[in-house]
C-alpha cells in the first residue's frame, strides 16, 4: 500500500486468533462496516476461516479458477487494484 500511497497513514490492527474466534461466535446480524455488505457475524466468520483455520488461500490443481467460469472477464492484478484510489479509499 505504501508503494502507491506513500503520503497516507494507514492504520493496522492485529487481532489474536482467540479474539477472531470469539467475535465469530458472539457477533450479530448488524452491518457495522461497509454498509450493505456482509453482517458482522459473516465478516468475522470469513476472517476466522482465512486467518485462524488457514483456508480459502490454499490452492491445489483441483481448485476451480474464476477464469474457467467467466473467461471473458479480465481480472485485475493485485497491484492494479491497490493502485486504484476508488478501491482503496472506498466511501
Amino acid at each position: 500500500m505504501k508503494k502507491f500511497w506513500p503520503d497516507y497513514e494507514f492504520e493496522y490492527t492485529h487481532f489474536l486468533s482467540e479474539f477472531i474466534t470469539r467475535m465469530k461466535d458472539e457477533s450479530g446480524a448488524e452491518v457495522t462496516v461497509k454498509q450493505g455488505k456482509e453482517t458482522d457475524r459473516e465478516r468475522w466468520g470469513i476472517n476466522h476461516v482465512i486467518y485462524v483455520l488457514g483456508k480459502l488461500a490454499s490452492f491445489t490443481n483441483e481448485t476451480l479458477s474464476a477464469s474457467e467460469l467467466y473467461p471473458e472477464f479480465i481480472c485485475k492484478r493485485p497491484e492494479e487494484v491497490i493502485a486504484d484510489k476508488n478501491f482503496v479509499f472506498e466511501k
